[in-house]
């Protein structure tokens, strides 16, 4: 009989994320069958170190379902990405591969669809990064900027979990008037927005992108847009129109207890459920939920393959004027266990 074959090794050393432009094969003895256990400890180390998965390259491997097995993947370490080993010459598919259904649930819930990294994020002249984090205007007047995701992000309009840690304000207490806000938006316009449709002061960045819904978090009260108060958070859309920060284009606000431009870090989650009746969407603001709203996303907007858009920010200054930072920022799938 012909001897066994042995699995193949790919290491991916391009500094992309995809696609591939070097690759290094090796022959080696296959690997074991994947279990719960590696898979958690995989997901512990990327949690706790920042190492783990790449997640442009899993999410590929998952959707593609092309793979056995997947090693740890140091996203710190730019020119190595995961290990795919292929036991037979033809790939198995993945239900073959993941036969328990607790192992595959468990890639799906941990793993983000989005994770915000410099090389997976475009970003706008006034963006930049520092320490660790993304500073989206400086304390200065008239500004404005964006950010986007690297490519478009899959599995939106089956539900999400998207977590941000934002940071508004100066760093030292001041009686000054601050201005304005930022956003947090999901749109499939462009990725690269024409400096022409882009609008500072009260617009906020995101007013005149069309095809986009985004989530205000405004701390200036400006009567032309007939803003509630000076401390707002609210759910913006104009369908596949042009966007505006006018709350006529409103479809859901609420006030947290705290004032969010206070410099300090504060968690955001935005949940968006279209398995309940009322197609929910629930913003939550230090563990509290502040807005909830209904909207059929891949209805409401239009879609790439009814699934796929751009996220990311915006933020702008006008007069007044403050930093407006991003700390964090990933986005998880919303599976069953979730509703």
């Amino acid at each position: 009989m012909p001897p066994k074959k042995l699995a193949t090794q790919v290491k991916v050393t391009t500094g992309a994320p995809h696609p591939p432009t070097q690759v290094q094969v090796t022959t080696v003895a296959p690997l074991p069958p994947a279990t719960s256990s590696t898979i958690t400890n995989m997901m512990t180390n990327y949690n706790t170190n920042q190492t783990g998965i790449c997640t442009f390259c899993l999410e590929e491997i998952v959707q593609t379902k092309w793979i056995n097995h997947v090693s740890i993947c140091l996203n710190n370490a730019k020119d190595l990405y995961p290990i795919v080993v292929v036991g037979d010459e033809v790939p198995s598919p993945a239900s073959k591969v993941f036969k328990d259904r607790f192992l595959l649930k468990q890639i799906l819930k941990h793993v983000p669809i989005y994770t915000m990294f410099p090389n997976t994020i475009l970003n706008s002249n006034n963006a930049s990064w520092r320490q660790g984090t993304l500073l989206l205007t400086a304390s200065r007047q008239s500004q404005v900027s964006y950010c986007w995701s690297s490519r478009r992000v899959r599995n939106l309009s089956n539900g999400f979990i998207a977590k941000f840690g934002i940071r508004m304000g100066k760093p030292r207490t001041t009686e000054e008037a601050l201005g304005d806000g930022m956003a947090f938006v999901i749109q499939n316009h462009s990725q690269q927005i024409a400096q022409s449709r882009l609008i500072g002061g009260n617009s906020l960045g995101y007013s005149n992108i069309p095809n986009s819904l985004a989530i205000e978090f405004d701390i200036y009260a400006n009567d032309n847009c007939q803003d509630p108060n000076d401390n707002h958070i609210s759910v913006h859309t104009n369908g596949q129109g042009n966007n505006s920060s006018e709350h006529r284009y409103s479809i859901g606000v609420g006030t947290p207890t705290c004032q969010m431009n206070d410099y300090q870090l504060h968690h955001v989650i935005v949940t968006y459920n279209p398995h309940v009746p009322d197609k929910q969407m629930t913003i939550s603001f230090d563990g509290v939920n502040i807005v909830q709203c209904s909207i059929v996303l891949h209805t409401r907007l239009k879609l790439h393959n009814d699934d796929e858009a751009y996220v990311g920010f915006t933020a702008a200054t006008g007069l007044y004027h403050q930093e407006h930072i991003v700390e964090y920022f990933e986005m998880h799938r919303l599976i069953k266990s979730y509703y």
